[in-house]
């Protein structure tokens, strides 16, 4: 009798381990690329009930309840279709303006030295969209296309004062910019504005008409026979006049 009461359980306990599934038609709503069906089918997985309706999935896309899952009576299959790309921008960088006090301007006026200029950025997204809506979005690089240039504004400082006669020219230095004077002392006038004269040489040419001056190098350039400064020349008698590099280096001794 013990005999068939241990065959019975052990039978029970085999048919325990077999996965039961879902037998016969069941009716299920499937949602699909903005469509909703009711069908009937014989499909034992969701991954066959796709492939009964002609439901094919792309990498990304995801399905709910998942593709093994068994497909039950009234069940809900979703499908959703997702989509990652890579979407690029562009966007625009505001300039910085600084105002400068100057004395060869008249008190109470301003000039605009250096025009600002916009900078460029460029943006890189990743966007992931579902069913056609966008759920998502990453910046994955950010690139400067242009940099932006400060805007230069001189405000006039320039004191009500008494005129001395000047025969000749003047020059001079100042918060290393490089000035001329020319006839009375209040004729005068800005000949450099990028500040960064070094006041090694300021030299005016025999006749008055040319300045000779030292700046500080633009450029990063090291080793050996790194510059100390750099020449240049700019005429006196012409307003807005761009400085020349005379192309003679002063070699940092050593």
């Amino acid at each position: 009798m013990s005999k068939w009461v241990v065959l019975l359980l052990l039978l029970l306990l085999l048919a325990a381990c077999v996965p039961a599934g879902p037998a016969g038609s069941r009716t299920v709503t499937l949602v699909a690329d903005g469509e909703t069906r009711t069908l009937t089918t014989d499909a034992l997985t969701v991954r066959d009930l796709l492939a009964e309706a002609n439901v094919t999935l792309d990498e990304d896309d995801r399905v709910e309840p998942v593709e093994p899952t068994f497909v039950e009576e009234e069940m809900i299959v979703r499908v959703v279709r997702v989509e990652v790309r890579t979407e690029t921008e562009q966007r625009e960088t505001p300039f910085e303006r600084r105002i400068v006090r100057d004395t060869s301007v008249p008190a109470g006026e301003t000039r605009l030295l250096e025009p600002g200029i916009t900078g460029i950025e460029e943006l890189v997204y990743r966007v992931t969209v579902e069913d056609g809506v966008e759920i998502g979005r990453r910046l994955v690089r950010q690139v400067t296309l242009q940099e932006p240039r400060t805007e230069v504004i001189l405000i006039g400082v320039q004191a009500e004062r008494g005129s001395v006669p000047i025969t000749g020219t003047v020059v001079y230095a100042a918060n290393r910019n490089a000035w001329v004077m020319q006839t009375t002392s209040s004729n005068q006038r800005r000949l450099t504005h990028a500040s960064d004269l070094d006041g090694r040489v300021l030299a005016l040419s025999p006749d008055g008409s040319y300045l000779l001056f030292t700046r500080v190098p633009t450029e990063d350039v090291t080793g050996e026979t790194a510059p100390l400064n750099t020449l240049w020349t700019i005429k006196t008698t012409t307003a807005d006049v761009e400085p020349v590099e005379v192309g003679v280096a002063a070699l940092e001794s050593r």
